[in-house]
């Protein structure tokens, strides 16, 4: 295992509307609840009966945001959005909930599967670069064409950036397979914040690491 020392940022997509009230922690925790199903509502990556092998991630939550109603709407109902994905399944999901009643609404299978990661994703992608030997052979090249001894600590104080990979152009794709599956894109700074060129993409669903994907 290497010894990352890091510094997380988790890069989001998330924007909310100015007019909109944010929702506050408890209704965060009321709408999951309530769109989740009972035996997941931790989001834990808890196992299925199923015969197939879990996936560890099990269902995670994405994205919790209230729900723009149209002004000409008679209802004071408090409407939120939960998107989920299902990493046995590989589907993701958007539910409406209404907060007030309690209920859901709506339920829907969608096709985006590129929203923001969550904190046990970014941290199963972490894992996933920490535990690949490869990774740390290709920081230590680059730190010692930089110029560093070998005494110094390649290791210490790294710096990541986690956020969701879509691959732009045919020729990544073609490396990734990205575009169809959740991929995790790390960014690496050292302690004066000078970036490596290494830039490892983690596909969540093998926990396989690509170092050319980029």
């Amino acid at each position: 295992m290497l010894g990352i020392v890091a510094v997380v940022w988790a890069i989001s997509t998330t924007v909310q509307s100015a007019w909109q009230a944010p929702l506050s922690e408890n209704e965060r925790n009321i709408a999951q609840s309530i769109a989740l199903p009972p035996q997941t509502d931790e989001i834990t990556g808890l196992r299925s009966s199923s015969p197939t092998p879990a996936h560890p991630l099990g269902i995670q939550v994405l994205l919790i945001e209230p729900k723009e109603q149209k002004k000409t709407t008679n209802s004071n109902a408090k409407m939120v959005e939960v998107f989920t994905f299902d990493h046995n399944t590989h589907a993701a999901e958007r539910t409406l909930v209404n907060l007030t009643m309690g209920t859901i609404s709506h339920s829907q299978t969608i096709n985006g599967i590129h929203l923001p990661l969550s904190d046990e994703e970014i941290e199963f992608a972490i894992n996933a670069v920490r535990n690949d030997l490869n990774v740390y052979a290709k920081l230590q090249k680059e730190h010692a064409a930089q110029g560093h001894t070998e005494t110094d600590d390649v290791m210490s104080d790294l710096q990541l950036r986690v956020s969701i990979w879509v691959p732009l152009s045919a020729e990544h794709e073609g490396v990734s397979g990205c575009i169809h599956e959740r991929c995790a894109l790390i960014s690496i700074f050292d302690k004066h914040n000078v970036s490596y060129a290494i830039e490892p993409v983690v596909k969540l669903k093998t926990s396989e690491v690509l170092l050319d994907a980029i």
